[in-house]
């Protein structure tokens, strides 16, 4: 929940760009140190996604890319060999089969 997280940095701390509540301390002792104030029963993380099913991971995956496009396209324009990377990123989730991905990686998990 953002509404818990700090206003501003902790002392000696930058925020890491892309990460709302993640901290690099950039002065004193522990200088490169991580600090990390998010809520990680929810913040996204390996745990965290491992627990979702694969139809709302391609969700989001397809969801990311679409911001990622627009996002390039407002400061590089159009045409960029990143938003062809993209477009075929994104064509390759949506041919993914969620339920196949699912029972695959039952399969892994119950092997490991």
């Amino acid at each position: 929940d953002p509404s818990c997280l700090p206003d501003s940095p902790p002392k000696n701390c930058d925020k890491l760009d892309g990460f709302p509540g993640v901290y690099v301390t950039t002065s004193g002792d522990d200088v490169g140190k991580i600090i990390d104030y998010r809520d990680h029963d929810t913040c996204p993380n390996f745990a965290n996604y491992a627990k979702k099913g694969s139809e709302e991971l391609v969700e989001l995956l397809l969801k990311a890319i679409g911001r990622q496009r627009e996002e390039l396209i407002a400061n590089e324009g159009e045409g960029t060999n990143v938003e062809k990377d993209l477009a075929k990123l994104e064509k390759w989730a949506n041919k993914i089969n969620p339920k196949t991905a699912d029972k695959e990686a039952d399969k892994v998990l119950k092997a490991a």
